[in-house]
């Protein structure tokens, strides 16, 4: 138990011995985020990472305003602010809920309210991949500036993990880049140190993998992620990002992830300051299903491969995750998010970054 879940110790809920051994390889390839002792102090953090939630969507409703209500107080949306609201000086910034976000997208879903639905008048909506673009974000609720600076945050942008999953869903952590604007406690935010700034894009990589997605599931034991089981996850350490991913590369592999991170992240206006922070200063990139099933499977066939698995435990592994699974066939007539992943392995494997892979 020690070895799986060392802060909690409590035991992984396994299938198979095959799970067992590929969660030993996994959890030996890299350490736990921050290791605990039996009083719950820190023994080890090599991110310097810390978790918090902003605003309690109960508690804190007091603090939240709609678009009509601002419009009516005589606010009117600013273009040079990404579209927040504003009067006179003050400024009233987008409220984000989990269920706005998934992989690589800060703009899955907006929120729609149906006043026919009187239990749940706040539905999600896909946002379409025109509507993507634009920095105008259809939230439920906006936040004041000064209380969100309260919470002294210097980030520009920061990443989000979704406080709900379950290992019978399609994926079991939602991360997600985000502006610094303000956040539900369906959102939980992670900083780091400071000192890290710069490669936090490949600590958010780590956590969308689908390797580590998978070694998560035979750890969990419900369906809230919380912040103690975010933290007992096998996350590599900063430094592991100044190596490059094999003896077949030289380039160390931060540089490796950065372009295809960039590509994947900056598809709207509101996220140019983390673009800017990666040394981008163009538009943001046309969302393109097709190039970003590529930048994806290549980016996740880079964690297998530092995870210390092989082609057969890979095909495996995404066996694992039956909805991808079964939304590829039905798009594909095959499982092609698996073999994407594993072409992608194999020119890694030789050090090849720049082939695409024909499936």
């Amino acid at each position: 138990f020690k070895r799986f879940n060392p802060n909690t110790l409590t035991a992984p809920i396994l299938r198979r011995r095959k799970d067992l051994e590929l969660l030993r390889r996994i959890y030996d390839a890299a350490p736990v985020l921050i290791e605990r002792d039996e009083n719950g102090d820190e023994v080890n953090n090599p991110w310097g990472v810390t978790f918090f939630t902003m605003f309690h969507m109960s508690n804190d409703s007091d603090k939240f305003k709609t678009a009509r209500e601002l419009e009516e107080a005589g606010c009117y949306r600013d273009a040079n602010r990404f579209g927040y609201y504003k009067k006179g000086e003050e400024y009233w910034l987008p409220l984000y809920e989990g269920k706005m976000v998934q992989h690589y997208d800060h703009k899955s879903s907006k929120i729609v309210i149906n006043p026919s639905n009187p239990h749940r008048p706040a539905q999600q909506v896909k946002v379409s991949n025109e509507e993507k673009l634009s920095c105008i974000l259809t939230n439920n609720y906006w936040v004041n500036e000064d209380k969100i600076n309260r919470f002294n945050i210097i980030s520009s942008w920061l990443i989000g993990i979704k406080n709900t999953g379950s290992n019978t869903n399609m994926r079991s952590i939602i991360p997600t880049h985000l502006p610094s604007v303000a956040f539900g406690n369906s959102l939980q935010i992670l900083l780091i140190s400071n000192i890290f700034y710069n490669v936090m894009h490949s600590l958010y990589t780590n956590y969308a993998s689908f390797c580590l997605d998978y070694a998560f599931r035979g750890t969990m034991g419900g369906s809230n992620l919380n912040f103690f089981l975010l933290e007992q996850v096998p996350i590599f350490p900063p430094e592991r990002y100044d190596q490059p991913l094999n003896a077949a590369d030289a380039t160390p592999l931060t540089k490796r992830l950065k372009p295809l991170v960039l590509e994947l992240v900056y598809t709207a206006w509101d996220m140019q300051p983390f673009a800017r922070e990666l040394g981008y200063e163009g538009e943001p990139f046309v969302w393109n299903e097709e190039r970003r099933a590529h930048l994806k499977a290549r980016i996740d066939a880079a964690y297998m491969i530092m995870y210390g698995m092989s082609i057969e435990d890979a095909d495996y592994i995404l066996e694992t995750f039956p909805i991808v699974k079964r939304q590829d066939e039905k798009a594909y007539g095959f499982y092609r998010t698996r073999e994407l992943i594993k072409g992608y392995m194999r020119a890694l494997a030789a050090g090849d970054w720049e082939t695409v892979v024909s499936i």
